[in-house]
């Protein structure tokens, strides 16, 4: 079985719906949920600049230590990540590192714990379009093993394991009745956290060929309640910033 995606493009010859050219991009790539967060990433960049703008998707593209890299928005949930990386594809981007804040569910990890995911649950839709359920949503191994490394020489704490990828925030969340009890289901299974991307973003690059791999900041905990404090947060984030470069560089 082989997916073979089309490319789409707008007059001016931009992704259909990124907006962007191959020059606007770079074959290593950040990801994120919302376009605020793109020039708060970029300023991790030398010559950091706009290169596209299109409906949800932001693009900034700069350097590190002289080699070209970029940060794009990805909007929030699976089929807008989906687009992300079958267009990215098509503009030769080679490594994906999506980058966010998620809810543990497994009592005991702390707030501000990273979670490097070697895979996820695909509870989700739009990775089953294109694949049968029975193929795995797996990270890029070496990936994986240079952001660990990093993590390490940054002394921050960090747990890898296996995530959930779903698509009803609503319904895994306190004010839900029975949210906590979903949740619970799948933390005795192991999961380590739930989250909104990165089904398909493994899917879909282990199909195209690329390296993807997920740094995710653990903002708060829903099996004990605990949580990650506004300044703390903003400070690990950059931290965390500064590891993905490292590791991609």
């Amino acid at each position: 079985m082989k997916y073979k995606s089309m490319k789409l493009t707008l007059p001016d010859g931009g992704m259909h719906h990124l907006g962007a050219k191959k020059e606007d991009v770079a074959e290593r790539m950040i990801l994120t949920n919302a376009a605020e967060d793109v020039p708060v990433i970029a300023k991790h960049f030398e010559n950091a600049k706009e290169t596209a703008s299109h409906r949800e998707y932001l693009t900034y593209k700069g350097e590190v230590n002289g080699m070209p890299v970029a940060v794009v928005s990805v909007g929030h949930g699976c089929m807008p990540m989906a687009i992300a990386v079958e267009e990215l594809n098509h503009l030769e981007v080679k490594t994906m590192i999506k980058v966010g804040f998620g809810q543990a569910i497994v009592p005991g990890i702390k707030p501000g714990t990273v979670i490097l995911p070697n895979a996820a649950v695909r509870s989700e839709g739009a990775s089953k379009e294109y694949i049968p359920e029975s193929y795995p949503a797996v990270a890029d191994l070496r990936l994986l093993g240079r952001l660990a490394e990093e993590c390490e020489k940054a002394g921050l704490a960090y747990e890898t394991g296996i995530i959930r990828t779903h698509d009803s925030y609503y319904l895994e969340q306190p004010c839900d009745p029975e949210g906590l009890e979903r949740v619970s289901k799948w933390a005795k299974l192991g999961v380590l956290m739930n989250e909104h991307e990165c089904a398909p973003l493994f899917v879909l690059s282990q199909l195209f060929k690329l390296q993807a791999g997920a740094v995710y900041i653990v903002q708060e905990n829903l099996a004990d309640g605990t949580k990650l404090e506004a300044q703390d947060a903003k400070q690990l984030y950059d931290r965390v910033i500064e590891v993905i470069l490292k590791a991609i560089a």
